[in-house]
């Protein structure tokens, strides 16, 4: 098993840059699964892929695939880069962050 590195929260500065960009209109054909909402809204609130698991009863590699999906659909290379593009476009609110509960999109 590879060692767990550090889990970047979203910062105050990057939730403040993305809501200062403001949000821009979905693109036609992007769409994110219930199930890569609910994993991007933990990783927001800085959750290891370990706790994710744990927290939506899957396995690590699942959600693996989960956050490879939403990355590929939202055009990034990175977790933290994907919660600031779906803060961007609308499918996490701005202050989706560590004391926010799950389902924080509703």
């Amino acid at each position: 098993m590879a060692a767990v590195g550090p889990c970047p929260v979203l910062t105050r500065r990057e939730i403040e840059v993305a809501s200062r960009r403001g949000r821009y209109p979905v693109p036609p054909g992007i769409h994110l699964t219930a199930r890569e909402l609910q994993v991007l809204e933990l990783a927001a609130r800085g959750q290891h892929n370990y706790q994710i698991a744990a927290a939506l009863c899957l396995s690590i590699n699942t959600i693996k695939g989960h956050l490879k999906s939403a990355m590929q659909t939202l055009g990034t290379d990175n977790r933290t880069r994907a919660v600031v593009v779906a803060m961007q476009l609308g499918f996490l609110p701005l202050d989706c962050g560590e004391n926010h509960p799950i389902g924080c999109n509703t």
